[in-house]
């Protein structure tokens, strides 16, 4: 005669808690043994290695490289965002019937810069002017080269082409802090200093020669490049005058070229930086 067991009622769905119990508890053990193997002898887990093709396990790497240039921060003033153009041209206009020469950047929002300085209390005077003259502003900060980029492993020749050239721009951006007057008692004898233009001088024919170095596939990186370059030209322009005329009004103008090559320099790093991520 056959014997027909019968489970009470809620014992199948006991048994079933016991068996997912008895499978977790088997993986948590593995798991815990394995890891317990690789604190105590360093060793990676083999689905972290990959073969090369002499067939010898090496471990994984990460893919990506970092382009460390020198970091150069500069100070200015902020007097003004808009989110049109035309706002913000019209918001400059009284500022350069006070004989200011604010820069308006290129890309939106459109932000009014004034004055460029290489320390934040070299802001505080052009400052103080333009409160007394019924306008707000507020010392901003932007480090250029501050952001260490990121590149893949298929990028590096592309890396390699532009970081001598980035090099150059930072060193003459350098030079030309340098050489801007902080406040009006070193302005008297700004242009006096021939070691230091000289030393701008031998750094701005580097950028020249390395005009030609840079050739990219991306028409916006190029004219990111150009625009870079020529803004480097129109200073030097503006220094050559100054050094003729001496005219004090000359240092603004040499203020608001540096602000320009600050702009393109800031969208030519942002540009890099896309390119580099695909």
């Amino acid at each position: 005669m056959r014997r027909i067991i019968r489970f009470r009622p809620g014992m199948g769905v006991l048994l079933c808690f016991l068996a997912v119990l008895a499978v977790s508890a088997a993986g948590a053990y593995l798991l815990g043994k394995t890891f317990i193997t690789i604190i105590s002898e360093g060793k990676h887990p083999e689905r972290t290695k990959v073969m090369t093709g002499d067939s010898r396990p090496v471990a994984a790497r990460e893919g990506k490289s970092h382009l460390l240039l020198d970091p150069v921060p500069v100070y200015y003033l902020q007097a003004g965002v808009y989110t049109d153009r035309g706002g913000a041209e019209a918001a400059v206009k009284p500022l350069q019937e006070l004989g200011y020469n604010p820069y308006i950047t290129r890309n939106a929002p459109y932000r009014i810069w004034v004055g460029v300085f290489r320390e934040r209390k070299d802001t505080e005077q052009l400052k103080l002017a333009l409160k007394e003259q019924g306008y707000g502003s507020f010392t901003c900060a932007v480090v250029i080269n501050g952001e260490n980029l990121q590149y893949g492993q298929g990028r590096e020749l592309f890396i390699k082409e532009i970081r001598p050239v980035l090099e150059a721009y930072t060193a003459w951006l350098k030079e030309s802090l340098a050489i801007l007057p902080s406040g009006s008692s070193e302005a008297m004898g700004f242009g006096e200093d021939s070691a230091r233009l000289s030393v701008l001088e031998e750094v701005y024919r580097k950028t020249q020669l390395l005009e030609s170095e840079v050739s990219s596939n991306s028409n916006l990186m190029n004219t990111r490049f150009r625009d870079v370059h020529q803004s480097i030209g129109n200073f030097h322009g503006q220094l050559n005058i100054f050094m003729e005329t001496k005219d004090p009004d000359g240092i603004v103008l040499l203020q608001y070229k540096l602000l320009e090559f600050m702009d393109n320099y800031l969208l030519l790093w942002q540009e890099i930086n896309n390119i580099s991520k695909t």
